[in-house]
């Protein structure tokens, strides 16, 4: 049986997936993402970064730099690579 992640939505786009419990907080990533694609998720004690446009994502790759702790990795397979990879 498959089981839907509601939150699935809230760290992955296309090209990047964001592993929150390796973010610390610090909001490196937020200050370089030219295009608004991640936000804050502050309740309680939880604190780290969060998808908020996926559709905004354009792979560029500023996130993944900035941050230290490496808790925004880049996953983007083209479709040519894809179906390299079945072959």
């Amino acid at each position: 049986m498959n089981l839907h992640n509601p939150f699935l939505r809230h760290t992955v786009t296309k090209y990047i997936q964001v592993r929150t419990g390796y973010c610390d907080a610090c909001w490196s990533c937020l200050d370089v993402c030219p295009n608004q694609v991640l936000g804050k998720l502050e309740i309680g004690p939880h604190r780290h970064i969060r998808v908020d446009r996926q559709e905004n994502c354009k792979g560029c790759k500023k996130c993944v730099k900035a941050c230290p702790r490496g808790a925004i990795e880049y996953v983007y397979i083209s479709k040519h690579q894809a179906e390299a990879q079945i072959s």
